[in-house]
């Protein structure tokens, strides 16, 4: 049963310059949009930066008047950001006292939990309380892989009312892409990591550990170079200095024609946020052999397109992303056992076994691919029924005080 009233929702994320955000709202879109049209709704999508968005009690009047259902949609928010001083602890900023009068439905969509191995705080002692408090008022509370359900019933205590909606990047089609430099008769191996913070993603002494990172990979890249004759894309998703430094070592480093750096190949791609982009990043993706990465979303993309990924972290969130994707755990090196992992022979080895198994881990990707959408397309088209399958009748203030006389 379908009707022609028009609905409004809101999505908070974050979406900016971050490849990999804009991969998530682009394959969110995609997947509540085929929702949207099985069931026959006209709906308008509003977006906005999660963390420049406090819920305080004029903001959720505005909200209550103004929408018809709120998405905090994909990310990694449950996560705490000390600086944004937010009232949670969390992704979701709103007193707790506070959230029985949001009246609109709201959603909790794919979300992770987040946090830096080494950063000295994480979450402040309230947080457990009120995510327990979002959870039992949500119309939908999911997470992206098994992991952070887990996590919620370790650290917070929340035992039930959370589903498994996989990370919404799988949704993101392939754009195609120029890459002349590309050499098809050699293999390639994409390089994507995530050096912001890097005091808090390292172990002590920090200068040490960084450098003694960066050396191995540089080191790893020249032995795949010199030894099984691979070319080296460097696919940065957030461009921060960092990347740009690393990209200027590995020039200095590798043969010119071993090298490619993507903000130099394609970089219309780093020019702020765009719907286009995540595209344009999944189609080089495609045409990789390989792809080491350390950003979560280099192990989403890239896997979502046929192609194996060696992940790297120090947060657990990669690991359990391998683990929902079914990858061998050889493919995962878990760098908070710094000392024992992070060694070019562990890397190289890594990289050599996913070679010698691609085609079977590509085609094992797109086989469970498949059931992750179907699971993600169930779950979106429920929240979509449950949420808008039925026009809320919204009352002006001014009516509301009227009636209560």
């Amino acid at each position: 049963m379908t009707d022609n009233a028009q609905r409004r929702v809101l999505v908070l994320n974050g979406n900016g310059n971050n490849l990999g955000d804009q991969a998530i709202f682009a394959g969110w879109l995609r997947v509540f949009g085929d929702a949207v049209d099985a069931a026959g709704l006209d709906v308008i999508v509003d977006q906005s930066f999660i963390y420049d968005l406090p819920f305080r009690e004029e903001t959720i009047a505005t909200i209550n008047q103004s929408y018809d259902l709120l998405v905090m949609g994909g990310g990694g928010f449950l996560y705490h950001r000390g600086a944004d001083k937010s009232a949670s602890g969390w992704g979701f900023d709103i007193p707790e006292e506070l959230i029985p009068s949001l009246e609109v439905p709201f959603a909790i969509y794919s979300t992770g939990y987040n946090y830096r191995a080494f950063a000295p705080e994480h979450f402040p002692a309230h947080t457990a309380s009120h995510v327990r408090a979002t959870v039992k008022h949500a119309a939908h509370f999911s997470v992206r892989e098994h992991g952070s359900v887990k996590k919620l019933e370790e650290a917070f205590g929340v035992t039930e009312g959370v589903s498994f909606v996989p990370d919404c990047a799988l949704h993101v089609e392939p754009a195609r892409v120029h890459l002349p430099r590309l050499d098809p008769s050699r293999k390639s191996l994409g390089l994507c990591l995530r050096i912001d913070r890097p005091e808090e993603r390292f172990p002590a002494p920090f200068s040490q550990s960084f450098e003694r990172y960066i050396q191995t990979l540089v080191e790893t890249c020249k032995q795949l170079v010199e030894e099984d004759g691979y070319q080296i894309v460097f696919t940065p998703h957030l461009l921060t200095a960092g990347d740009l430094e690393v990209g200027r070592l590995l020039r200095a480093s590798l043969p010119e024609d071993s090298l490619l750096l993507l903000h130099e190949e394609v970089p219309a791609i780093y020019q702020g946020a765009d719907l286009l982009h995540p595209g344009l990043l999944a189609g080089v993706y495609e045409k990789l052999h390989l792809v080491l990465g350390q950003r979560l979303h280099s192990v989403i993309l890239p896997w979502a397109m046929g192609t194996p990924v060696v992940s790297l972290s120090t947060t657990r969130s990669n690991g359990w992303m391998q683990e929902e994707f079914g990858s061998p755990k050889s493919q995962h090196i878990d760098l908070f056992d710094f000392d024992r992992e992070c060694r070019t022979e562990r890397f190289v080895s890594a990289v050599r076994e996913a070679s010698a198994q691609r085609d079977a881990l590509s085609a094992q990707a797109k086989t469970r691919k498949a059931e992750l959408v179907q699971i993600a397309q169930r779950e979106t088209r429920a929240l979509v029924g449950a949420t808008l399958g039925q026009l809320r009748v919204k009352q002006s203030p001014f009516l509301a005080e009227v009636a209560a006389r």
